[in-house]
Protein backbone atom coordinates (compact mmCIF):
# COMPACT_ATOMS: atom_id res chain seq x y z
CA UNK A 1 0.00 0.00 0.00
CA UNK A 2 1.51 3.34 -1.01
CA UNK A 3 1.79 6.37 1.25
CA UNK A 4 -1.25 8.13 -0.27
CA UNK A 5 -3.48 5.14 0.41
CA UNK A 6 -2.23 4.98 4.01
CA UNK A 7 -2.97 8.68 4.54
CA UNK A 8 -6.44 8.15 3.07
CA UNK A 9 -7.05 5.27 5.50
CA UNK A 10 -5.98 7.37 8.49
CA UNK A 11 -8.05 10.33 7.27
CA UNK A 12 -11.12 8.11 6.89
CA UNK A 13 -10.55 6.67 10.36
CA UNK A 14 -10.47 10.15 11.85
CA UNK A 15 -13.34 11.58 9.84
CA UNK A 16 -15.79 8.68 9.69
CA UNK A 17 -14.98 6.92 12.93
CA UNK A 18 -14.65 3.30 13.90
CA UNK A 19 -14.45 0.48 11.36
CA UNK A 20 -13.51 2.94 8.62
CA UNK A 21 -9.94 1.75 8.17
CA UNK A 22 -9.16 -1.77 7.09
CA UNK A 23 -7.75 -4.01 9.83
CA UNK A 24 -5.22 -5.63 7.48
CA UNK A 25 -2.48 -3.60 5.87
CA UNK A 26 -0.91 -4.84 2.69
CA UNK A 27 2.59 -3.96 3.83
CA UNK A 28 3.53 -5.68 7.09
CA UNK A 29 6.44 -3.29 7.65
CA UNK A 30 4.02 -0.37 8.04
CA UNK A 31 1.90 -2.17 10.61
CA UNK A 32 4.78 -2.39 13.10
CA UNK A 33 4.76 1.39 13.47
CA UNK A 34 1.01 1.71 14.02
CA UNK A 35 -1.06 0.87 17.08
CA UNK A 36 -4.01 -1.43 16.69
CA UNK A 37 -7.22 -0.80 18.62
CA UNK A 38 -8.73 -4.09 19.76
CA UNK A 39 -12.15 -2.53 20.38
CA UNK A 40 -12.47 -0.71 17.06
CA UNK A 41 -10.71 -3.53 15.19
CA UNK A 42 -8.71 -0.98 13.24
CA UNK A 43 -5.36 0.79 13.25
CA UNK A 44 -5.25 4.00 15.27
CA UNK A 45 -3.81 7.28 14.11
CA UNK A 46 -0.67 8.35 15.98
CA UNK A 47 -1.37 9.88 19.43
CA UNK A 48 -4.96 8.70 19.47
CA UNK A 49 -6.65 6.81 22.29
CA UNK A 50 -9.85 4.83 22.55
CA UNK A 51 -12.66 6.40 24.57
CA UNK A 52 -14.87 3.89 26.36
CA UNK A 53 -17.77 6.37 26.64
CA UNK A 54 -17.79 7.47 22.99
CA UNK A 55 -16.76 4.00 21.78
CA UNK A 56 -14.29 5.35 19.23
CA UNK A 57 -10.67 6.37 18.91
CA UNK A 58 -10.04 10.10 19.36
CA UNK A 59 -7.00 11.92 17.98
CA UNK A 60 -4.93 13.59 20.76
CA UNK A 61 -7.58 12.65 23.33
CA UNK A 62 -7.16 14.66 26.53
CA UNK A 63 -10.19 13.43 28.48
CA UNK A 64 -13.87 12.57 28.16
CA UNK A 65 -15.95 15.43 29.52
CA UNK A 66 -19.22 14.36 31.17
CA UNK A 67 -20.59 17.92 31.02
CA UNK A 68 -20.65 18.03 27.22
CA UNK A 69 -20.79 14.23 26.78
CA UNK A 70 -17.91 14.38 24.34
CA UNK A 71 -14.16 13.95 24.27
CA UNK A 72 -11.74 16.85 24.46
CA UNK A 73 -9.17 16.14 21.80
CA UNK A 74 -7.65 17.56 18.66
CA UNK A 75 -10.89 19.07 17.34
CA UNK A 76 -11.99 20.99 20.45
CA UNK A 77 -9.00 21.32 22.78
CA UNK A 78 -8.60 25.02 21.95
CA UNK A 79 -12.20 25.68 22.97
CA UNK A 80 -11.67 23.77 26.22
CA UNK A 81 -8.52 25.77 27.01
CA UNK A 82 -10.31 29.04 26.23
CA UNK A 83 -13.11 28.00 28.59
CA UNK A 84 -10.54 27.32 31.31
CA UNK A 85 -9.19 30.84 30.82
CA UNK A 86 -12.50 32.68 30.63
CA UNK A 87 -14.37 30.90 33.45
CA UNK A 88 -12.04 32.20 36.21
CA UNK A 89 -12.03 35.66 34.64
CA UNK A 90 -15.84 35.69 34.70
CA UNK A 91 -15.84 34.50 38.30
CA UNK A 92 -13.37 37.25 39.28
CA UNK A 93 -15.68 39.77 37.61
CA UNK A 94 -18.67 38.38 39.51
CA UNK A 95 -16.70 38.41 42.79
CA UNK A 96 -15.83 42.08 42.23
CA UNK A 97 -19.51 42.88 41.69
CA UNK A 98 -20.49 40.94 44.83
CA UNK A 99 -17.86 42.73 46.93
CA UNK A 100 -18.92 46.14 45.63
CA UNK A 101 -22.59 45.31 46.26
CA UNK A 102 -21.90 44.27 49.84
CA UNK A 103 -19.70 47.31 50.44
CA UNK A 104 -22.32 49.65 49.02
CA UNK A 105 -25.10 48.12 51.10
CA UNK A 106 -23.06 48.00 54.31
CA UNK A 107 -21.60 51.51 54.22
CA UNK A 108 -24.32 53.29 52.20
CA UNK A 109 -21.78 54.77 49.83
CA UNK A 110 -20.04 53.77 46.66
CA UNK A 111 -16.24 53.81 46.68
CA UNK A 112 -13.81 52.38 44.19
CA UNK A 113 -10.74 52.86 46.37
CA UNK A 114 -9.79 56.29 45.02
CA UNK A 115 -10.21 59.26 47.33
CA UNK A 116 -11.58 61.45 44.55
CA UNK A 117 -14.35 59.06 43.53
CA UNK A 118 -16.80 58.73 46.39
CA UNK A 119 -20.52 58.91 45.92
CA UNK A 120 -22.56 59.79 48.96
CA UNK A 121 -25.66 57.63 49.17
CA UNK A 122 -27.43 59.88 51.72
CA UNK A 123 -30.06 60.80 49.13
CA UNK A 124 -30.89 57.13 48.78
CA UNK A 125 -31.27 56.88 52.57
CA UNK A 126 -34.04 59.48 52.50
CA UNK A 127 -36.25 57.19 50.41
CA UNK A 128 -38.19 54.95 52.80
CA UNK A 129 -38.32 51.90 50.49
CA UNK A 130 -35.31 50.93 48.44
CA UNK A 131 -35.87 49.58 44.97
CA UNK A 132 -34.16 46.30 45.85
CA UNK A 133 -34.31 45.45 49.56
CA UNK A 134 -31.01 44.13 50.84
CA UNK A 135 -31.73 42.33 54.06
CA UNK A 136 -29.96 39.62 55.98
CA UNK A 137 -31.06 36.86 53.57
CA UNK A 138 -29.81 38.80 50.53
CA UNK A 139 -26.52 39.53 52.32
CA UNK A 140 -26.09 35.82 53.15
CA UNK A 141 -26.91 34.82 49.56
CA UNK A 142 -24.39 37.37 48.22
CA UNK A 143 -21.75 36.12 50.64
CA UNK A 144 -22.45 32.52 49.56
CA UNK A 145 -22.24 33.50 45.87
CA UNK A 146 -18.96 35.27 46.57
CA UNK A 147 -17.60 32.08 48.13
CA UNK A 148 -18.71 30.04 45.11
CA UNK A 149 -17.15 32.53 42.71
CA UNK A 150 -13.83 32.52 44.55
CA UNK A 151 -13.85 28.73 44.91
CA UNK A 152 -14.56 28.28 41.21
CA UNK A 153 -11.83 30.79 40.36
CA UNK A 154 -9.28 28.83 42.39
CA UNK A 155 -10.35 25.36 41.16
CA UNK A 156 -10.70 26.17 37.45
CA UNK A 157 -7.65 28.44 37.57
CA UNK A 158 -5.54 25.55 38.89
CA UNK A 159 -6.92 23.31 36.14
CA UNK A 160 -6.01 25.99 33.58
CA UNK A 161 -2.48 26.14 35.03
CA UNK A 162 -2.13 22.34 34.78
CA UNK A 163 -3.46 22.33 31.20
CA UNK A 164 -1.02 25.08 30.19
CA UNK A 165 1.89 23.07 31.61
CA UNK A 166 0.75 20.04 29.60
CA UNK A 167 0.22 22.11 26.43
CA UNK A 168 3.67 23.67 26.70
CA UNK A 169 5.15 20.14 26.90
CA UNK A 170 3.12 19.17 23.79
CA UNK A 171 1.29 16.39 25.61
CA UNK A 172 -2.24 15.46 26.51
CA UNK A 173 -3.27 14.65 30.06
CA UNK A 174 -3.46 10.95 29.12
CA UNK A 175 0.08 11.01 27.70
CA UNK A 176 1.29 12.85 30.81
CA UNK A 177 -0.39 10.26 33.04
CA UNK A 178 1.20 7.41 31.06
CA UNK A 179 4.62 9.08 31.34
CA UNK A 180 4.23 9.48 35.13
CA UNK A 181 3.07 5.87 35.42
CA UNK A 182 6.14 4.56 33.58
CA UNK A 183 8.67 6.59 35.55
Amino acid sequence: MDICAQKKEIYNALKIGRHSSSPKWENSQDSRYLQYCQVCQAYKAPRSHHCRKCNRCVLKMDHHCPWINNCCGYQNHASFTLFLLLAPLGCIHAAFIFVMTMYTQLYNRLSFGWNTVKVDMSAARRDPLPIIPFGLAAFAATLFALGLALGTTIAVGMLFFIQMKIILRNQTSIESWIEEKVS
